[in-house]
């Protein structure tokens, strides 16, 4: 490790001083030790230290995570599959409140637990039974779903928030059963309808979703932890 970096080190450790950790992180990313692109993912997500490191490095750091991801996402596609999943984990609770078919009951936090899988395989390559379980429930969304959309006699009568549960949890199995040159595209595409239909929840899920990404971009995009964004099983009852 660099001697200068070692030092900016130290004395983040004695200071904690946002200042002190953005010369540090900017010191890293000029090292070739981090990405420019973590540190704007943290400094949107309201990382003090990512945000004085954004500004010595001139990045930009004033995106709505939430919109952008919806709109015109500008990070990798990674990020966009941790960002997705972070939708799904925030709208489970209200799932789980929620009265819902037998056949559909399991399919939003079973598919949640096998992105957090294929993530933490995503340097080791694939795990054994994680393309089988997305064979699985890519057949269950298939009987549910006419061209990705929810078909009416799932969708009539459910609140917004489940739907759009529903809505997250195709549109991530979608984006994982891509294959061929125009697989990342369609995942780009199939992650930015994915907020966009977690947005059309109402106020109360895209605030828990910006909550979501808030606790656990920062940790992940730095190097400091890699929860992946979230359990898959937190909150349930």
């Amino acid at each position: 490790m660099d001697a200068g970096i070692r030092e900016l080190e130290r004395r983040w450790a004695i200071t904690r001083a946002p200042d002190d950790e953005g010369r540090l992180l900017a010191a890293r990313v000029r090292a070739g030790e981090l990405r420019a692109e973590s540190i704007q993912l943290a400094a949107c997500a309201g990382h003090a230290g990512a945000a004085a490191a954004a500004e010595v490095l001139e990045v930009q750091a004033e995106l709505d995570l939430v919109h952008a991801a919806a709109e015109a996402w500008p990070f990798s596609l990674e990020a966009r599959l941790r960002v997705a999943l972070a939708a799904l984990l925030a709208l489970l609770p209200a799932w789980d409140a929620t009265e819902s078919p037998a056949e559909v009951r399991s399919l939003p936090r079973d598919a949640a637990r096998l992105v957090a899988s294929i993530l933490r395989a995503h340097e080791a390559g694939p795990r054994e039974g994680d393309q089988e379980e997305l064979r699985r429930l890519g057949e269950i969304a298939s009987d549910l779903t006419n061209g990705g959309q929810l078909t009416p006699e799932w969708s009539d009568g459910w609140s917004a928030s489940g739907v759009a549960t529903l809505q997250a949890t195709f549109f991530l199995l979608g984006a994982l059963q891509a294959e061929g040159p125009a697989s990342e595209q369609l995942v780009q595409e199939d992650v930015g309808a994915c907020l966009g239909s977690v947005l059309e929840g109402g106020p109360a899920v895209g605030e828990a979703l910006r909550r979501k990404l808030l606790e656990t971009i920062p940790g992940w995009a730095l190097g400091y932890d890699d929860p992946l964004i979230g359990d898959p099983d937190c909150g349930r009852g």
